[in-house]
């Protein structure tokens, strides 16, 4: 699947990378994305304003689609 990327490094800050499916734990749901966005939470993450963030990181805390898993 393609996921939006948040690398440490500044020459590829940030791209579009092909990623492995999650392998879903108990409790979480598996989700075809139909819209996404950015929100404030991407840009306080793209900028090194959110505490805790680790590298590399999937962006794009705004989206809705279907179940599928």
């Amino acid at each position: 699947m393609k996921a939006l990327i948040l690398q440490e490094s500044q020459e590829k800050k940030i791209e579009i990378q092909e990623i492995a499916k999650p392998t879903l734990q108990a409790g979480e749901a598996l989700i075809k994305l139909k819209a996404s966005a950015l929100n404030h939470r991407d840009q306080w993450c793209r900028v090194g304003m959110y505490p805790g963030l680790r590298y590399p990181s999937v962006l794009g805390s705004d989206g809705c689609g279907v179940r599928i898993g």
